[in-house]
């Protein structure tokens, strides 16, 4: 691999273990809206804006800006079940030392990234989040922000992530994909540079 200076991270499932948040939260508003779709399904397709997961899951006749709006405040009001996945704190901090910089892209929005990077006192150089003003993924726009802002050029730069849509956004943006085969894609992905655990990108570098 290419002498990296850039490691972009996925939050979901590569740096934070959500899934027993999301479940907890996605019920409560299934069951709110009468959305009539299961948990399994929603699942399926994270990695994406919240609303276009909605679109996808071809839920109709429903405010989506309210169904977001709740699946937030419940979110939050679950933050006890995020947990940090192990030994991410001592990977980070090894980058940093090698003066690598680190960032994170995802289609969370931006109040509870911050929440949630702030309660596990992680900090990144740069952060790109659901904010309205970007394209979600697959589309590169954040990885390339990133790019320009911290002006590294595209071979010199990683993108980790765990699902399909992760795989595609880093193929958009022309850079280097590593997949977090311990993350929460439903189905195997095939990748050349793959980690059975956050620990594992040690040996990478």
């Amino acid at each position: 691999m290419e002498d990296k200076t850039l490691f972009l991270f996925d939050l979901d499932g590569v740096i934070i273990d959500s899934k027993n948040n999301m479940e907890i939260t996605w019920n409560f508003v299934n069951k709110k809206f009468k959305l009539n779709t299961s948990f399994k399904k929603y699942f399926s397709l994270i990695g994406r804006d919240f609303q276009e997961i909605l679109r996808e899951l071809k839920i109709k006749n429903k405010n989506f800006d309210e169904i977001e709006k709740i699946f937030k405040n419940q979110s939050i009001k679950n933050f006890n079940k995020y947990k940090l996945y192990p030994k991410v704190k001592l990977i980070l901090n090894k980058l940093k030392s090698q003066k690598i910089k680190i960032g994170i892209v995802t289609s969370k929005d931006c109040h509870r990234t911050k929440k949630i990077l702030r309660k596990f006192s992680l900090k990144f150089d740069e952060v790109r989040c659901s904010d309205g003003k970007m394209h979600g993924k697959p589309k590169p726009d954040k990885i390339l922000s990133i790019i320009n802002k911290l002006k590294i050029k595209k071979i010199n730069t990683v993108y980790v992530g765990d699902m399909m849509v992760d795989k595609l956004t880093a193929r958009n943006a022309g850079v280097e994909y590593i997949h977090a085969l311990y993350g929460y894609s439903p189905k195997k992905i095939v990748h050349k540079n793959t980690i059975q655990s956050f620990n594992e990108l040690i040996e990478i570098l």
